[in-house]
This record gives C-alpha cells, sequence and structure tokens, in this order.
C-alpha cells in the first residue's frame, strides 16, 4: 500500500466536506466502538500503523489508494484522508451541509441549493452557461450514445429531435434543466433505483444506480460501525428518518476542461461519540459517472480525528492497461482531494476570525 503524506500547511479542515447539522440528535447505536476503540480499528482497516497516527497527530494528512474496496472494474477508491482538527467538536458541526462549502473547491463553477418538495424546477434557472461556456449546449445538440455526455438514450432523443435555428441552444439548455430536474424527483422518490443508466452505444449502459448500490454493499466499516447511517443511506428514501439532516445541491465544475453540471445528496448522522456523513453525486454531466464520498469524525485528544474514503466511477480506467489507470487514477483523485483541503483550510481560517 503506497501512503501519500500530504504537508503540514494543508492540515486544517477535511470536515467541510464531512459534518454538520445540529448536535444532540440521534445517539450512538448499541455496539459503536468508544473513540478510541473506533480509531483503532479505522487505523487498522485503512492499514495505517503506528508512525502514520503519530504523523497525523504532528498534523499530516494521509492519503492511500484502496484497490480492495474497489468492486467494479470502473471504480477508483481513495481512502484513509485523516487529521487532527485542534477545534472543538462544536465549532465543527455546522458547516458540512452548507452551500458554502463547495465553494472551497477551486475547480468550481457554481452551485446551489435544491429546495424541499419544490412544486416547481425553479431552481434549474439557476444552473446557466456563460457564453463562453455556450459549446456545451451544441454538443447537447448533436449528442450521440458516448461518453461526450451522461445521457439515457430517451434524453439523447430529445435532444436530438430539437429544431435547428438561432434558439436552438437555449431550447437545448431549457431541455437540460428539464431532465436534471426530472432526474431529482426520480431520486427523491425511488432513491438509486431511480437513476436513468447512460447509454455508451452499441446497446451498452454505464449504470449509476449499480455503481452507488456496490459502494454501499462494499461499506463493510460503515455496516458494521454505523448502521443506522449506512441502512438510511443503502435504503433510500425509506428509512431517512434515521438521518440527522438530508439535502440537495446541483454543482458546476470543471472536470477535463469543460464544465460538468453535477447532482449532489448531502447526508448526515450525528451520534454521542461520533459523526459520519456522506456526499452521493447521483447524477454527473460528463467526465465520471457517479461519486461516494464518506467522511467520518471522532472526538480525539483535544481535537477530532477525520477519516474520509472516496469511491469515484469512470470507464476512463477500464480496458486495455487498467491496472497502471486505476493507479493513476487513485494519485489524481488523492491530489484533487489534497487541493481541496488546501482550499478548505483557507476558508476555514477565515471562519476563525473574530467580528
Amino acid at each position: 500500500m503506497s501512503i501519500v503524506r500530504v504537508p503540514p500547511m494543508i492540515r486544517v479542515m477535511v470536515l467541510l466536506v464531512a459534518c454538520t447539522a445540529t448536535i444532540g440528535a440521534p445517539a450512538s447505536p448499541a455496539g459503536t466502538p468508544e473513540p478510541n476503540d473506533l480509531v483503532d480499528e479505522a487505523m487498522d482497516y485503512l492499514g495505517f500503523d503506528d508512525s502514520h497516527r503519530q504523523a497525523i497527530l504532528d498534523g499530516e494528512i494521509l492519503f492511500t489508494g484502496m484497490p480492495g474496496l474497489e468492486p467494479l472494474p470502473q471504480a477508483v477508491a481513495v481512502a484513509g484522508a485523516m487529521m487532527i482538527i485542534r477545534r472543538p467538536w462544536e465549532e465543527l458541526i455546522d458547516l458540512y451541509l452548507k452551500e458554502e462549502s463547495f465553494r472551497t473547491d477551486p475547480h468550481l463553477l457554481g452551485s446551489g441549493r435544491i429546495p424541499e418538495d419544490s412544486p416547481t424546477a425553479s431552481w434549474t434557472e439557476e444552473v446557466a452557461y456563460t457564453s463562453a461556456e455556450r459549446k456545451e449546449l451544441a454538443r447537447m445538440l448533436e449528442v450521440k450514445p458516448g461518453g461526450t455526455f451522461n445521457f439515457s438514450e430517451s434524453e439523447i432523443e430529445r435532444f436530438r429531435a430539437i429544431p435547428r435555428g438561432d434558439a436552438a441552444e437555449d431550447k437545448a439548455l431549457a431541455l437540460f434543466r428539464d431532465l436534471l430536474s426530472e432526474r431529482v424527483g426520480n431520486y427523491r422518490t425511488k432513491g438509486v433505483a431511480g437513476i436513468t443508466p447512460y447509454a455508451r452505444g452499441n446497446g451498452r449502459q454505464a449504470s449509476p444506480a449499480e455503481e452507488l448500490t456496490a459502494a454501499m454493499q462494499d461499506s463493510d466499516f460503515l455496516r458494521r460501525h454505523f448502521p443506522e447511517f449506512h441502512g438510511a443511506l443503502d435504503r433510500y428514501p425509506e428509512g431517512s428518518d434515521s438521518l440527522t439532516s438530508s439535502r440537495y445541491y446541483w454543482t458546476k465544475k470543471e472536470v477535463s476542461g469543460r464544465p460538468s453540471v453535477a447532482l449532489v445528496h448531502k447526508t448526515l448522522w450525528v451520534g454521542e461519540s461520533a459523526c459520519v456523513a456522506g456526499e452521493r453525486e447521483f447524477y454527473v454531466g460528463q467526465g465520471y459517472n457517479t461519486m461516494f464520498t464518506v467522511v467520518g469524525a471522532v472526538p480525539y485528544g483535544d481535537g477530532t480525528l477525520l477519516i474520509a474514503a472516496n469511491r469515484t466511477f469512470s470507464e476512463r480506467v477500464t480496458g486495455m492497461g487498467r491496472s497502471l489507470k486505476k493507479t493513476m487514477g487513485r494519485k489524481v483523485v488523492a491530489a484533487k482531494f489534497a487541493e481541496r483541503f488546501e482550499y478548505l483550510r483557507s476558508a476555514f481560517e477565515q471562519d476563525r476570525r473574530p467580528d
């Protein structure tokens, strides 16, 4: 296992992608270890030894690729973003679900909250493309099954049916917004089972539902130590009342040099001795298929120990040379984590400034 060390200057804040809402939510379930025991098990599970523990206590962030947590050929797993934040637990809880947390991503181009039970899709009006990005709309008009966009067969047919003319790109944007609203509605009512597959041509499909289901089934540590959270997310929307909080967002990020819109479900469970949160990208416009990130936070010493695991699913790591592709993929994901943590640290330090 290869451990990637991130310099101490990046040490301060993973919990912005981790943990929020109100303290005093559901108590820890029976069988959840005490914080120190949980730390020991997590360290062993992720492959860290005593020297790594000391490095974390000294303020380093450690990343490692986790080939054993890649349940499908298109999966890339990076785990073990662990560090100490020397701030009280109470000061960290309120940050995760805020829309502002997305803005710590240096590749973010836009984001917004998707209202609960909105009678209209007015939130989609915020999803827009700048004049420099409108070439994406032209691509939508000519889209075919494949990797240019993540659309289903029927969605592609709807784009291809748009009459060409001066208003074609505006109609493509209107249709894209409709599709985003439909995908949110399907996920809210059916969970991952409601996610429409992506057409890849020649009868092939990519299944976000299969990917996200596999990620949950392969989350043994989460299942054993946080069964309420695991069960609620695995069966979502059934059992969602076990969650402390559940919210939806849209984001637009630069992926492979192009703007990519994603739909994100952020969830949180807070217990007496631990907090665990999930960030599930159940639709991604292009670049990769889906992403699932889990971050746990445990009071430890004079601060908080954070444990992060990410699975990104992309067909770009399959096929000839897949071993090398996966190795590179893990490095890319770890580097993006480290980059985001730098920005998170800066944002978190600003949050600490007195009024």
